[in-house]
């Protein structure tokens, strides 16, 4: 093997380890920044993914070993080039590729670490927006909650739309005390509202019924709860709904038959509590439930819906399910509807929801994490992400502007450059009037006396330039001559 060749094998391969230790150090530089920022924030979707899908985490063993492989053998590709003169350009070839393939596989790797669990990115949004009337939560420091006013605006609420003649037909929910912010050990991206002693009156139950007029007819609803209960009294009624009494006519006599709709917790003792569920005038109850299940140390889920003949209480993952005779035009009258009734539950409330339709299992689930996303912090997540994502915007943006008005100088420098090189060097050669030709002809006086004036030599030297610069300003030759 000549010198020659071994020159030019070291150069390639000198060549191909910059190349790859730059594109190894650009990648990282960024991967590192990037975890560094969201890893502890991360962690909790990290390990539910890494729980619920172990098939993924063998995935990226099985690629990374991969691409452990793939790097052995291009190695020893590189050395079997050095000893085999025969092989030089395809394994130089394959050399140069395998580089742009492990980066590609492993900045697909790191896109996917950093992407956030994707049932939270789909539930961004309450569930079936458009049927919910009320949604009350302590989400997202939207200040909904004002203490001087004494009252817990909806979530789709513009505080500053709101004139003081308007109804508060599902606008918000006052109090009667102030609301003190609780944060839970567990759930530390939001804070809860104590209501301790707090008892919440919303609007008249008339606008929470399913028709706009008269006789206010509620025919299905769903009400639910995102609540941490920290102690339970006797009897605590978490949500009542008063209905106008149902009149009804017996050999001649009237019976006034009162309607009402409540979610009541009784303490039976210390180990057992009791629901009771009254609907219009019929009570279902939930008899010794151990209090473990409502008292604990988490946010717990408490939903109520109601279709035809079908009542459905549910706690968490949890579902009552009760057969209710029909009854004949149940209406809504003008009592408010309350939450934690005299205030006799000592409990952190999250969020309240109320539907004018009857949501569906998949539709409580979404609920469920819809509200997730925000004890996760999810949304501050996604909003510190958006910002990085526009500062590295907006750096290229000026990266590339100063690239290109750098080029354009450069262009413009070289065009001056070459002109006045141009200029000078024809400048340099003898000129038109000292031919002989000229001479002869400057024997007048007249001629003599036009040919020694300056401006005539002036004007030469500029129609050079202009000539040579024909092709660059084409309008101005075309003005000149």
């Amino acid at each position: 093997m000549n010198n020659t060749s071994i020159q030019s094998i070291s150069f390639l391969f000198g060549l191909f380890c910059t190349i790859s230790i730059f594109l190894l150090y650009k990648l990282t530089y960024k991967e590192a920044f990037i975890n560094n920022t969201y890893k502890e924030k991360f962690t909790l979707e990290q390990t539910s993914q890494t729980s619920q899908s172990p098939q993924t985490s063998q995935t990226s063993q099985t690629s990374q070993a991969s691409q452990s492989s793939q790097s052995s053998q291009t190695s020893q590709s590189s050395q079997t080039s050095q000893a085999s003169q025969t092989s030089q350009t395809s394994q130089a070839s394959q050399t140069s590729q395998s580089p742009q393939t492990s980066q590609t596989s492993q900045t697909s790797q790191a896109s996917e670490q950093n992407k956030p669990d994707r049932q939270f990115l789909e539930i961004q949004e309450l569930p079936r927006h458009s049927e919910n009337f009320m949604i009350l939560t302590t989400f997202d420091d939207r200040n909904k909650i004002s203490n001087s006013e004494l009252r817990w605006y909806d979530d789709d609420i513009d505080k500053t739309k709101i004139l003081m003649t308007d109804y508060n037909q599902g606008i918000y929910f006052n109090f009667n005390n102030t609301i003190n912010f609780i944060e839970d050990k567990l759930v530390t991206a939001v804070k809860g509202a104590h209501i301790k002693n707090i008892q919440m009156s919303g609007p008249i139950a008339l606008y929470f019924s399913n028709s706009k007029i008269a006789p206010y007819i509620l025919s299905k609803f769903s009400v639910l709860f995102m609540i941490k209960f920290i102690e339970l009294f006797e009897t605590s009624t978490l949500f009542e709904m008063v209905c106008n009494t149902y009149v009804t006519e017996e050999d001649g006599n009237f019976k006034y038959i009162p309607y009402l709709i409540s979610i009541n917790l009784v303490k039976i003792d210390y180990e057992y509590i009791r629901i009771d569920i009254t609907f219009g005038s019929t009570n279902y109850t939930i008899p010794y439930m151990d209090k473990s299940i409502l008292l604990n140390d988490n946010i717990i889920l408490i939903a109520m819906t109601y279709d035809s003949n079908i009542v459905k209480f549910i706690i968490n993952n949890k579902t009552y399910t009760f057969t209710h005779k029909y009854i004949d035009k149940m209406t809504l009258g003008s009592e408010p509807v309350i939450i934690n009734k005299d205030g006799e539950i000592n409990a952190v409330l999250y969020s309240m929801a109320y539907y004018k339709t009857t949501l569906s299992n998949d539709d409580i689930t979404d609920f469920l994490k819809y509200n997730q996303y925000y004890f996760v912090g999810m949304n501050k997540i996604l909003e510190e992400r958006k910002q990085y994502e526009e500062l590295i915007k907006n750096a290229n943006s000026t990266i590339d502007t100063k690239e290109d008005k750098i080029n354009d100088m450069t262009k413009l420098l070289n065009k001056c450059t070459y002109s006045n090189n141009y200029t000078q060097s024809t400048s340099s050669t003898p000129s038109t009037s000292s031919t002989p030709s000229t001479s002869s002809t400057s024997s007048t006086p007249s001629t003599s006396s036009t040919s020694s004036t300056p401006s005539t030599s002036s004007t030469s030297s500029t129609r050079l330039s202009l000539t040579h610069l024909k092709p660059i300003l084409p309008s101005i030759m075309d003005i000149r001559e």
